[in-house]
């Protein structure tokens, strides 16, 4: 995206100058591609400067030189709705040839069949792509094509220049395939693409893919299920087995395993368990087994369904056709709810200012206690305004513990308790509801925000100074760039990011810049290494982004308004004596009336 310097400012001068004098024109648009003119003065200094003491260094990929070489006239011809004004070499630094230095011509692509061009085929079928391209500078590291949504990787054959790949019809969906990308990229990341469409946008490569195989069909009958009961009654004890059978038969495919889901009926507590089955495929049937648990719910039980897979990885879930069900008895197993004893908050009815801590004690009898249980807050004066706090069990108390944080976010005024929730590690679940049905009416457990010190931070961070310490600077191997943004804001988020892309045609990759957050001087700061492989040309942030810790988010754009049509954080790397810029050209649309012959306009 670098421009000339003074030279290109003159000739946008000198077309001004020259329109104005033969035309009264109403308006004049000069649309180039990079930066404006005010930013072409603020470089040339430095560029200048550069140039004069390495007026030989400056390249151009060997392709654009053939171009810029093939001779252009200095003299702008107006016209009267467009006229293109290609820079020539003359107009610009001089260009050395690429020596020792850093690759930057793109590789050459001579050739691309695809066998199958044009053809309609079937699921039987096989695509088979060839490419012959070279690179004469550096090593071909990858080359594909993209065909009907996958990417097709071609590998270098024993004849010189060739790539190869298949790839079976199986892949592609019935309809026509199109081949949408043919790329070649060499180990220096210059890229080259062949045409995937003709003049008339029609795609040059393509296939119609008819399927003919038959759809897969899954028949699953015969379910059955046995058990090794050792309890009364033919009741299922830990230790016990169920065992689960089907026979299953698939059309036009083959059956690669199952898998069964069993699940309670009646219980208090909705429990469910799933397992593997295995296919046989002599006796077509499909086995799994089940063994009860010190843990298996006391309950009745029945087999829900089961998955069966096939070869070609698709899967059908198939109901029994009949009730199959099995009942676990378990002594001792706690089958009943917890039970709140007493529910207390430590600041109840209190007036609470920000940094104070409310904490909630819910004291439970229970057995086998979970973990953890929540409580739920909601602002009496909106609603909308919510929130929840886990509460832990401790031993020591034979209670749940948690405590409500009272900070500048928190919306002033009442706050009720709404809920809370505690569990055992069976599941069963005791709620705020079942300790007082009628709590809904008082909400005797509540706390009000003092308003003063209260504070919402619904904004997204501010930036308020954006430093590259190497800004507009030549850089090479072994600098590391610093980026410094500091910003304002309440509530920081401890990382942000950056994108620099390079400014030539051809070229993939890209920078991005971890920024890590610095309290003490509330900035955020990140470094770019350049190294030997880092590509020679200009490199431009185009992307910075900003996250506070309530989501809320800012970018570039927000602290320079004209950031997408001046970009001014950039620095150019020369690596291997070696430094490319791409030359483009300036399109000049003029608007207004043209003299005639005979002196009218």
């Amino acid at each position: 995206m670098k421009k000339s310097g003074r030279k290109l400012l003159g000739v946008l001068l000198a077309a001004s100058m020259t329109v104005a004098a033969v035309f009264p024109i109403q308006s004049v648009m000069a649309a180039e591609t990079g930066r404006e003119a005010e930013r072409v003065e603020k470089k040339e200094s430095s560029e200048e400067k550069w140039m004069e003491e390495t007026p030989e260094k400056v390249q151009q990929p060997a392709k654009q030189q053939e171009e810029a070489g093939s001779g252009v006239s200095e003299e702008i011809q107006m016209e009267e709705t467009e006229s293109v004004v290609p820079l020539s070499m003359e107009e610009t630094e001089p260009v050395m040839p690429l020596s020792d230095g850093y690759d930057i011509n793109q590789p050459v692509i001579e050739r691309f069949e695809l066998e199958e061009n044009g053809r309609t085929l079937t699921e039987k079928d096989t695509l088979h792509f060839k490419l012959w391209a070279y690179d004469a500078d550096s090593d071909i590291s990858s080359v594909y094509v993209e065909a009907g949504g996958h990417r097709i990787d071609l590998q270098k054959s024993e004849e010189e220049k060739l790539y190869t790949a298949e790839c079976p019809c199986s892949s592609f969906k019935n309809g026509t395939v199109s081949i949408t990308e043919i790329r070649v990229e060499d180990r220096a990341k210059n890229y080259t693409e062949a045409d995937v469409h003709d003049d008339n946008y029609n795609c040059l490569y393509y296939v119609i893919v008819q399927n003919t195989k038959p759809a897969e069909k899954v028949s699953v009958t015969d379910f059955q299920i046995q058990t090794s009961a050792s309890g009364e009654d033919g009741a299922l004890v830990p230790g016990d087995t169920v065992t689960c059978s089907a026979r299953v038969t698939c059309e036009n495919g083959k059956v690669r395993d199952g898998r069964m889901k069993i699940g309670t009926i009646g219980a208090k507590v909705y429990h469910t368990e799933e397992m593997s089955m295995t296919y046989n495929e002599e006796s077509q049937t499909v086995t799994g087994i089940y063994t009860i648990k010190d843990t298996t719910y006391p309950s009745e039980w029945s087999w829900e369904y089961i998955t069966v897979t096939t070869q070609s990885g698709k899967g059908s879930k198939v109901r029994p056709d009949k009730s199959l069900k099995f009942t676990v008895v378990q002594e001792n197993f706690d089958t009943e709810d917890p039970v709140i004893e007493s529910i207390t908050l430590d600041k109840n009815g209190e007036m609470v200012t920000v940094g104070d801590k409310v904490t909630v004690t819910v004291k439970v009898k229970e057995e086998n206690p979970r973990s953890l249980g929540r409580v739920y807050y909601t602002s009496a004066d909106d609603y909308r305004k919510k929130g929840y706090t886990s509460l832990y069990w401790k031993e020591e108390l034979g209670a749940y513990q948690g405590i409500i944080p009272i900070t500048k976010e928190t919306y002033p005024g009442r706050w009720n308790i709404t809920n809370l929730e505690v569990r055992d590690i069976h599941g069963h679940t005791t709620r705020l509801k079942d300790f007082q049905e009628d709590f809904e009416t008082v909400y005797p457990w509540y706390y009000t925000v003092d308003p003063d010190g209260y504070y919402e931070d619904n904004k997204a961070p501010v930036i308020k100074s954006i430093t590259l310490d190497k800004n507009n600077q030549w850089v090479q191997p072994g600098d590391t760039l610093t980026l410094t943004v500091k910003v304002e804001e309440e509530h920081p988020s401890r990382n942000g990011y950056a994108y620099f892309y390079p400014q030539v045609s051809n070229v993939s990759g890209y920078q991005y810049v971890d920024l890590q957050f610095h309290p003490d001087t509330m900035e955020y700061t990140g470094t770019i290494p350049i190294t030997e492989d880092t590509y020679p040309c200009e490199w431009m942030m185009t992307d910075l982004r900003i996250e506070d810790q309530n989501g809320y988010k800012t970018n570039v754009s927000q602290y320079i308004e004209d950031w997408y049509a001046t970009y001014p954080f950039y620095y150019r790397v020369k690596t291997r004596d070696t430094y490319r810029e791409d030359y483009r050209d300036v399109t000049f649309t003029f608007y207004g009336l043209a003299l005639q012959e005979d002196g009218s306009y």
